[in-house]
């Protein structure tokens, strides 16, 4: 599973809900996050080496034919180490997320340790997994979501699921390979998590369009500020 999330202008969301509509994001062909490697953490964000994390997204190829409803930013950047081995107490080097400098400007944070981020009142933004072991994901604290509305933007998520229904052993897939992809996109509404779309679909080889599939995902999720 991947979860992407993006900055909206407050108020375009019913735009972005009525874009989304029936989108597949198979073959993750939605704008994807900066991959910085060769740079050093410490100059996160402000060096001229960290300016494709800076949040910006130009125009992208939408595979569905539409248009970019309006503009959007990156709340993130995956960070893949300085290409060195200089750190000997590990097989290889540390990665993780981080926050583009779009989201820290809108928050205000400052960096206070590897892959922790702060405003006055503590962890603001983080990547778990470091630390503890856990899937590397970018985690916002809750309450932070009324200052992104202040600054003028919202979240709006999109997720995608790939399934593989049957493997062959060996070669290439057979005619009997298929496979499910699942697309969904969400949205912070009213305090609320809301699921802007989603559809699940089943394929063959070709690829070609078995048959549309029941994908019953939760739609509300209250108090999302906590």
């Amino acid at each position: 599973m991947q979860l992407h999330a993006y900055l909206i202008p407050l108020g375009a969301a019913s735009k972005w809900a009525t874009w989304a509509q029936e989108k597949d994001w198979h073959g993750r062909w939605m704008p994807d996050w900066a991959d910085m490697e060769n740079v050093l953490l410490r100059a996160h964000p402000t060096a001229p080496e960290w300016k494709a994390a800076e949040g910006d997204i130009d125009d992208w190829d939408d595979r569905s034919g539409g248009e970019q409803p309006t503009e959007l930013f990156q709340v993130g950047a995956w960070y893949g180490g300085t290409g060195t081995d200089g750190d000997a107490s590990a097989d290889e080097e540390t990665r993780a997320f981080l926050p583009s400098r779009k989201l820290m400007e809108t928050l205000r944070l400052e960096s206070r340790g590897d892959f922790e981020w702060w405003d006055d009142a503590g962890v603001a933004v983080f990547d778990p997994a470091p630390k503890s072991g856990a899937p590397n994901a970018l985690l916002l604290r809750r309450d932070l979501l009324h200052r992104i509305e202040d600054a003028g933007y919202e979240l709006f998520w999109t997720a995608l699921v790939g399934h593989e229904h049957f493997v062959p052993e060996h070669g290439a897939p057979r005619g009997d390979y298929r496979w499910i992809t699942a697309s969904a996109s969400y949205r912070v509404a009213e305090n609320q998590l809301e699921l802007v779309h989603s559809l699940a679909t089943l394929f063959k080889v070709g690829p070609e369009k078995v048959r549309t599939l029941a994908w019953n995902i939760k739609t509300r999720e209250s108090d999302v500020r906590g």
